[in-house]
């Protein structure tokens, strides 16, 4: 069969039927477009990724949670460390517990103290995010993610 003869076999209801399919297709995709986006939750990006957290004396105890740059602070033997507050599931903030575990209240995803994910529905782990001092205070850098083992010396 031509292609001429293929274009005059294609009747009128064949050409409702592929229009009706693509008129329910079209937001069926857009929606699933969108749902897959909703799955893969990406913390938005900021202008400014510096945030001065202080001066260490001005913390009595450790973990504080430090809202300015939305991490956590931790010291131990090693220096000083800095953990990500946003869960990596859908943007809550995760609460350190006694055991230096983590948990976020809005879904029930539960963090390591290193960060790995041991309960979802997060699947990504939390970021550890550098630390440097400017003038005596604590500076993190919400752009910059480095190893859970690096410390920043007291």
């Amino acid at each position: 069969m031509s292609l001429k003869e293929r274009i005059q076999a294609i009747d009128r209801r064949a050409v409702l039927r592929g229009m009706v399919n693509v008129i329910w297709a079209a937001p069926v995709a857009l929606g699933l477009g969108q749902f897959l986006k909703f799955l893969r939750f990406e913390p938005p990006t900021e202008q400014a990724t510096r945030f001065t957290l202080g001066s260490p004396g001005s913390f009595t105890t450790f973990p504080v949670y430090l809202e300015s740059g939305q991490v956590w602070l931790f010291q131990d033997s090693g220096g000083y460390y800095a953990v990500d507050a946003i869960c990596t599931h859908l943007g809550c903030t995760v609460y350190a517990q006694p055991d230096s575990s983590f948990q976020c209240r809005c879904h029930g995803s539960q963090f390591a103290a290193d960060g790995r994910v041991l309960v979802g529905p997060a699947t990504v782990p939390l970021r550890f995010l550098q630390l440097s001092w400017d003038g005596g205070r604590l500076v993190v850098d919400r752009a910059l993610q480095v190893d859970p083992s690096v410390r920043l010396s007291a």
